[in-house]
């Protein structure tokens, strides 16, 4: 049987689970409206979260003009898995890393805590491509924001293999992908 690639999910492993594994903290306050009527912070909101920690980033640390900059950073991915929920008044403490810096592209790892709970309530991935602000074609990181990007820049958390295989990963019934 032919060997065939893994899915993206086992390819891109795990995010840390470990406060210690990233480069930069920022405590985000939840609000009221955050809640939804199950009681906790909705789903969607921890995108707002991601959003939130890498563009503060990227403006106080790396210049990053919002309003009249030249280049601008589109989100191409994200992702976010869900460990357990914030409810208001929480404060989350965003932490974040870069585990690549392309020409054009970043791709960021994000972990969201609860003050006192060792365990990640959420972790993430995100991609920004930077473009042109007026013709939207990507467009070099500027040097400021690349150095910026590049002082969060870690290595990679080694990737579990997945709990349950992936067919299609699996060299054949009941077998893990050979590396």
């Amino acid at each position: 049987m032919p060997r065939r690639s893994r899915s993206r999910l086992a390819r891109f492993g795990r995010v840390s689970a470990v406060r210690d594994d990233y480069a930069h903290r920022l405590a985000i306050a939840t609000r009221w409206g955050d809640n939804d009527v199950y009681g906790h912070v909705n789903n969607v909101e921890y995108y707002a979260f991601f959003d939130t920690l890498i563009n503060t980033w990227l403006i106080d640390q790396g210049g990053l003009d919002i309003h009249a900059g030249e280049v601008i950073g589109v989100c191409v991915e994200s992702r976010c898995r869900y460990h357990a929920s914030f409810s208001f008044p929480d404060v989350v403490e965003g932490a974040l890393r870069v585990v690549h810096v392309g020409r054009s592209s970043v791709r960021y790892e994000i972990g969201l805590f609860k003050d006192g709970v060792v365990a990640p309530a959420a972790t993430g991935e995100f991609v920004h491509v930077f473009v042109d602000r007026e013709t939207r074609r990507p467009a070099q990181i500027p040097p400021p924001l690349r150095a910026s990007l590049e002082r969060l820049l870690v290595a990679p958390v080694v990737a579990d293999p997945p709990l349950v295989p992936d067919e299609d990963a699996a060299d054949g019934p009941g077998e893990m992908p050979a590396d």
